[in-house]
């Protein structure tokens, strides 16, 4: 056989190939891997851990917790079934009315023991955030960043500092197993893992129904970093009126989530139909729709400035009226960003995955359906603010893989980011302590929070301290002069304090028929008004009133309110008036 002596043919080099996400192959640090999650879930519970010695606060915790029978029961069948059916609080959130009366039954009424199951939930949210993001990325070190970023934000205080917010770190502990699920079964699809995909969503609805959102985010996550979606792939052209192999791949990725889509539909309509039952949702004849938009690109611009530069938070951002330029700027600027993101969506598909999980996530508490008078909220980004934290993390990351000397630069600036968030975060969780602390910070960092100022009258009056509380409803009166329990609480100092030089009959009455007129006839403003009656010497229509309001709260199955009516009843009867 001949053997040929000329020149070797050369190969032709190989085609080069596209960038893409797809996991690695798991590195051999693991213990490193490991130390490095220790110390992360350490440091945040270090950051924390002022919120171990914070009290209740009278805003909301109340409703929640403090003053609610049905949680101060504890477990029980009876329990179970009002969690399930209730609308109380204006939400329907049945697992997290479950978590509480779990923590009755275990601790009482003990506010430390309430904030360690938050913050516990928080540091197992950070651990099982980033065995999702490994999981769907198959890479550690970017994942721990954003692990970190996520616990160590002091936008994220709230939800862990407030016992009320338990439905944050609840909901978002099954959002994240949802995410580790669904990268099992974005690459290996099964009945079975679609089906526990399915129970971790429902969990997390039942917990608070803002995961409504979830669909969409898993959509996204096909695109990337699963790469579901044929996004690269070209388009073939069929016959006419046939739909392409892109939309083809869309349509069966977004009917597979057709059936999460209806657990979240039927979760949106639990929580609406709670809000209108509490008259707590906003009418588009309170507020236009037109402003409704504008204060909702502001907000988005809000969140952004605050998540880069955390300071001046405040457990209540009023709501106020956007002026037409600040809403022009802000959607000027979020249009920019979206375009950025997407004309770069074939080198860097992260950063479009990134902000439309921000943009999105953001969408059902950002305002367009107004629910309550805060303009924003530091809780509402607790899960939105992951879309950011993926797309500054993995741009991060690319840059630095192109340069040795970038990946210690990155490196040293991580490390200073999260010591400095760390104690951020630690003086933010310290504002907890107790609703006078939180308050007065509340003040200190925004303007005509008429909310804050009652919400502190309160608290004071509770102490005793009644002078201090009377200024503190006064000032909430000199911003919304019509807000009834301002009106109800400072007509109830001024009739009934012990202390002669408070007291102000005329006034008391007048404020007490204002309140009255503005919230109707209610068991609580009946009382008061029967107070301010008695304190005018009108003893005869102060037990009349008195008598209409002890019917009223009967019929509301509020015995003890009732029998303090009674009580004041027999004073008013007697022609004498109702001193504490």
């Amino acid at each position: 056989m001949a053997k040929h002596h000329g020149p070797r043919p050369k190969k032709s080099p190989a085609p080069p190939q596209a960038k893409r996400s797809t996991p690695r192959a798991p590195r051999k640090d693991p213990v490193l891997a490991a130390l490095a999650a220790l110390a992360l879930v350490l440091f945040a519970a270090w950051a924390y851990a002022p919120v171990l010695q914070a009290q209740f606060i009278n805003f909301d915790d109340t409703d929640y917790v403090t003053a609610n029978e049905q949680v101060r029961a504890g477990l029980s069948a009876a329990g179970t079934l009002w969690a399930f059916t209730a609308t109380h609080a204006s939400n329907w959130h049945p697992l997290t009315w479950l978590s509480h009366m779990l923590d009755v039954q275990l601790f009482g009424l003990d506010a430390a023991a309430h904030h360690r199951t938050n913050l516990v939930l928080h540091l197992a949210n950070t651990v099982l955030l980033l065995l999702a993001l490994r999981r769907l990325t198959g890479r550690f070190w970017p994942s721990l960043a954003v692990a970190g970023l996520f616990a160590l934000h002091p936008l994220h205080v709230e939800s862990v500092a407030w016992v009320a917010e338990r439905k944050d770190v609840l909901s978002s502990f099954f959002f994240f197993l949802a995410l580790y699920l669904y990268a099992g079964y974005g690459r290996t699809p099964s009945a079975g893992r679609y089906i526990a995909l399915c129970g971790a969503t429902a969990l997390g609805l039942m917990a608070k129904p803002m995961l409504v959102t979830l669909p969409c985010v898993l959509l996204l996550l096909d695109y990337w970093p699963l790469e579901r979606l044929a996004h690269n792939a070209p388009e073939k052209q069929g016959a006419p009126g046939k739909l392409t192999r892109r939309r083809l791949s869309f349509l069966r990725l977004a009917a597979e989530k057709l059936p999460l889509l209806a657990l979240a539909g039927l979760a949106a309509f639990m929580v609406i139909a709670a809000s209108r039952q509490a008259g707590a949702m906003a009418s588009l004849d309170e507020l236009g729709m037109t402003a409704r938009i504008a204060n909702a690109v502001a907000a988005y611009l809000d969140y952004l400035i605050k998540l880069v530069a955390p300071t001046g938070l405040a457990v209540y951002y009023p709501l106020r009226t956007t002026p037409a330029w600040e809403a022009a700027v802000a959607a000027f600027l979020l249009l920019a960003i979206s375009t950025a993101a997407f004309t770069l969506r074939r080198k860097a598909p992260y950063l479009l995955v990134g902000w439309l999980w921000f943009l999105g996530m953001l969408v059902p508490v950002v305002g367009l359906v107004q629910v309550g008078g805060q303009a924003m909220a530091d809780r509402y980004t607790y899960l939105p603010a992951l879309g950011l934290f993926l797309a500054l993390v993995w741009g991060a990351a690319d840059l630095a893989a192109q340069r040795k000397a970038y990946k210690i630069a990155a490196a040293l600036a991580g490390l200073v980011t999260f010591v400095a968030l760390g104690l951020a975060t630690r003086g933010q969780a310290a504002f907890w302590k107790n609703s006078e602390t939180l308050y007065t910070r509340a003040l200190s960092v925004t303007a005509k929070n008429f909310i804050v100022q009652y919400n502190l009258g309160s608290y004071l009056s509770s102490q005793g301290r009644e002078p201090e509380a009377l200024a503190q409803y006064e000032a909430c009166l000199a911003i919304n002069p019509n807000y009834a329990k301002a009106l109800n609480n400072a007509a109830w100092l001024l009739a009934t304090s012990p202390d002669s030089g408070l007291r102000d009959a005329g006034r008391s009455l007048e404020l007490a028929l204002k309140g009255l007129s503005l919230a109707g006839p209610n068991p609580a403003m009946l009382d008061t008004l029967a107070a301010a009656y008695a304190a005018n010497s009108r003893y005869e229509d102060a037990a009349a009133t008195a008598r209409q309001a002890q019917d009223r709260a009967r019929a509301a199955g509020n015995a003890a309110l009732a029998a303090d009516i009674g009580t004041r009843l027999e004073r008013f009867e007697r022609g004498m008036p109702y001193r504490r």
